[in-house]
């Protein structure tokens, strides 16, 4: 099978190229050709006034716990997280097709899925690739490994102590189909302030002992950590990506950039926590963690920047793409190209996938949108068409979340 794209500006993130009135073939799922000569193929789309780009690339993200988006105008995401994670694996499954779905709807054609049930991503992938569902590819760690009682084990994060058991999980992890691993280097936000982000969890030995493992059968790691020594504990331990990242040093920064070690900050699955405790009328607890936390993920993202370490686009549970995008602009002052390809080229080197690029030999994964989205990011909030190797969609927008609703003034 064959598609062709033609008559759009074509953003191809392949060193700064932009085809004011260009063309690219897909056939049979790969990308065989772009440049400014009309193709013709077995499907044909017209993407006069629109603009074509690679397909977004969501690094850090729980398919089945996405309906946490949706906020509660009365109760804590806490509370509704507790009560969606007490539901049946089985359940959650439908949640995990749905929402797959509606982000590959979005623009976002591949997805690096933490767990939380793990179980649930392992079966979604497998759906994904006998075609029983359609979404993104997804790319999945099973279960988070975390030390007994750590971040979220209530959720479903495996608990291993100490270095023999931490390797067993990671072993375990991959055997049943992990394509990455992840691990608790601290406490998190989502039970805040009865958990302490700022708490470091598994020790520098225990990360040291999964990373060594997990590249030992070729899976990077990521950790989830927020607090500057649980930071140096996962740097010391040579974690590839740091989630979060909320307590960054540029000392830190610089001593990532000379290992070559990435950070996924995903600052819109997190204000939401904090705008969602306003909503509810829990306004001095929700500004503190605006002041305590956000604040700081955008400055770390802003020290990163600065000190030239990768960074990639997640979007966490709560969050959504062109948000997180809006978010790493406002803290970086990036060009809008350099902004996107935390989501595109960026992207694809920190998870490996073969994308995130417009280039013959890549995997088709399009996205078209009306607008332009180098004059406005907004633009990727108009999605016309998303192409993946299994499917051709109509493109539809998330939903919007907490915070953009009560900035907007509609909550």
């Amino acid at each position: 099978m064959s598609i062709a794209i033609n008559n759009g500006t074509v953003l191809t993130f392949d060193a700064g190229t932009v085809l004011a009135k260009g063309s690219v073939l897909i056939e049979n799922g790969v990308i065989t050709y772009v440049g400014t000569q009309e193709q013709k193929a077995d499907t044909v789309i017209d993407a006069a006034g629109k603009t074509v780009l690679p397909g977004l690339i969501n690094l850090h993200d729980h398919v089945d716990r996405k309906s946490l988006r949706v906020y509660s105008r009365s109760i804590p995401f806490k509370e509704q997280s507790d009560k969606l994670m007490e539901q049946s694996p089985i359940y959650l499954a439908f949640h995990a097709a749905k929402n797959l779905y509606d982000e590959l709807c979005s623009g976002v054609t591949t997805i690096r899925d933490f767990g939380l049930f793990g179980s649930v991503s392992l079966h979604a992938k497998r759906a994904l690739a006998d075609k029983v569902i359609v979404g993104p590819k997804l790319l999945t760690s099973g279960e988070p490994i975390a030390m007994t009682g750590g971040h979220a084990t209530k959720w479903g994060s495996i608990e291993a102590d100490g270095v023999d058991a931490v390797v067993r999980a990671v072993r375990h992890n991959i055997t049943s189909g992990a394509d990455v691993i992840k691990m608790m280097a601290s406490g998190g936000l989502g039970k805040y302030p009865e958990e302490d982000p700022g708490t470091p969890e598994l020790t520098e030995e225990e990360l040291a002992a999964g990373v060594v493992t997990a590249h030992a059968l070729k899976k990077k790691v990521a950790a989830h950590v927020y607090s500057t020594e649980a930071i140096d504990n996962c740097i010391n331990a040579r974690i590839d990506t740091i989630e979060h990242g909320a307590f960054l040093t540029k000392r830190q920064a610089v001593r990532m950039r000379e290992l070559g070690l990435a950070h996924v900050p995903t600052i819109s699955g997190l204000a939401p926590i904090a705008y969602q405790r306003i909503l509810i009328g829990q306004e001095e607890l929700g500004n503190q963690i605006l002041h305590d936390i956000i604040d700081r993920i955008s400055e770390s993202i802003r020290i990163s920047a600065q000190n030239g370490v990768l960074l990639g686009a997640g979007t966490d549970t709560n969050g959504e793409m062109v948000e997180e995008l809006e978010m790493i602009r406002d803290a970086t002052d990036w060009p809008l190209e350099k902004v996107i390809a935390t989501a595109t080229v960026n992207a694809a080197r920190i998870s490996d996938v073969n994308a995130g690029q417009l280039k013959t030999g890549l995997r088709g994964d399009v996205l078209i949108v009306d607008g332009n989205p180098l004059e406005d990011l907004n633009a990727l909030r108009s999605p016309y068409k998303v192409i993946t190797p299994t499917a051709v969609v109509d493109g539809r927008p998330m939903p919007r979340g907490v915070r953009r609703a009560m900035l907007e003034g509609d909550a």
